[in-house]
């Protein structure tokens, strides 16, 4: 029997029903319709959050997952409509919040689920943030002085990489970023700077995804023909550790 873990927002009382169906897609093969099986699940962790009137339970989703998948993060409804990041480690809620107040939803969370990355922080809500156990919520900025908005959307195991992407003002475009031991650089822009031409002819607008080790990041971009495409940047390890030893120098003792 399969068992699902139903994430749910902290408030009032708790509606759980005792089981309930999942039925898949009913789907046409060509000769005849196609029945997936049922499945049965037992839910460990309720449905969502109840007021105590008709009012519906608050929504929330999951973003990502950390390795081990102890540690899910996301965001869950505020009253308000408010879409407040959130995190659920084995089976516990909370909401996330940094200094100026409620933070926008966690889109990333590395490995061990030690950093959690997002976007919606600051007093405009123009920063992206990260949090840690030892340092809570701590808003950060992008390559960008005063954006409209600021992400941050994956993270290496050890926190060192961070990719995401700016919106310097109000409408669609986007551009990559990249955090490098938390220094902001604009990724076509640092590519471009060490040698890699082929990238003058793209926008790279979002890093969506970084390796383990930090040194394989992708995400999407419009090509030379105008349509959107995946990318896959390789970034040299030993500029990374350089970039590590620079980091160590300049932090106060």
């Amino acid at each position: 029997m399969a068992v699902a873990r139903l994430l749910h927002s902290g408030c009032g009382a708790l509606r759980q029903p005792s089981q309930f169906r999942l039925w898949g897609e009913r789907r046409w093969l060509g000769d005849r319709w196609f029945e997936p099986e049922r499945l049965r699940l037992r839910p460990r962790f309720p449905l969502g959050c109840w007021d105590g009137n008709d009012a519906p339970p608050r929504s929330s989703r999951a973003n990502a997952i950390s390795g081990d998948g102890t540690a899910i993060v996301g965001w869950s409804d505020r009253t308000t409509g408010f879409r407040q990041g959130a995190q659920w480690v084995d089976g516990a809620w909370r909401w996330l919040s940094s200094d100026y107040g409620p933070v926008g939803e966690a889109l990333g969370v590395n490995a061990s689920g030690s950093m959690i990355v997002g976007y919606n922080c600051g007093p405009l809500g123009q920063w992206a943030w990260s949090w840690t156990a030892e340092n809570g919520v701590q808003c950060i900025n992008g390559p960008v002085p005063e954006p409209y908005q600021t992400y941050m959307s994956a993270v290496s195991d050890d926190g060192s990489v961070i990719g995401g992407a700016v919106r310097p003002e109000f409408g669609p475009a986007t551009e990559a970023v990249l955090w490098l031991y938390f220094e902001p650089v604009d990724l076509q822009q640092y590519l471009l700077a060490n040698g890699v031409s082929e990238v003058q002819s793209w926008t790279l607008s979002w890093v969506s995804a970084v390796s383990a080790d930090g040194s394989v990041v992708a995400g999407t971009g419009i090509g030379p023909d105008l349509r959107i495409h995946g990318f896959v940047v390789y970034l040299p390890l030993d500029s990374l550790h350089e970039l590590q030893q620079a980091a160590r120098s300049t932090r106060p003792n």
